[in-house]
């Protein structure tokens, strides 16, 4: 009963280990110059997505081109038929705002539309590619 088991005594001398002290963060984190800052085409294009929400000075040619090249830059060239109806204008002109796009690859769309988001905004996504 006197002897302790060998695994109680390690964890004792482990346990009674001084706490070291935590590294200062300015230690840890590398300088900024070390690292890439742009981020990725996608990410930029989904931040600008999120930023051109409601922008009060979109023109309806702004938002057809907008909305043309989000379609494209996520499924790529329009796979509709163009909507029918005599007083259709809204769906009309985002058939017309996408089909203009046919062709422009999806990285394209995405740049496109981020210059446009620019633009219309004042941000500068751009430089973040």
């Amino acid at each position: 009963r006197g002897r302790s088991n060998p695994g109680d005594q390690r964890i004792r001398l482990i346990s009674s280990a001084p706490p070291t002290k935590p590294a200062s963060s300015a230690s840890i984190v590398p300088p900024s110059y070390l690292f890439r800052t742009t981020m990725g085409l996608k990410e930029v294009f989904d931040e600008a997505a999120e930023k051109v929400k409601g922008a009060p000075n979109a023109t309806d040619e702004d938002k057809k081109f907008l909305y043309g090249n989000f379609k494209q830059a996520n499924i790529g060239d329009c796979n509709t038929d163009k909507p029918g109806g005599l007083f259709n204008f809204t769906e009309k002109g985002k058939w017309d705002g996408w089909n203009a796009q046919k062709g422009k690859s999806k990285d394209d769309a995405m740049k496109a539309y981020i210059a446009k988001v620019d633009e219309l905004c004042g941000t500068e996504f751009s430089k973040k590619v």
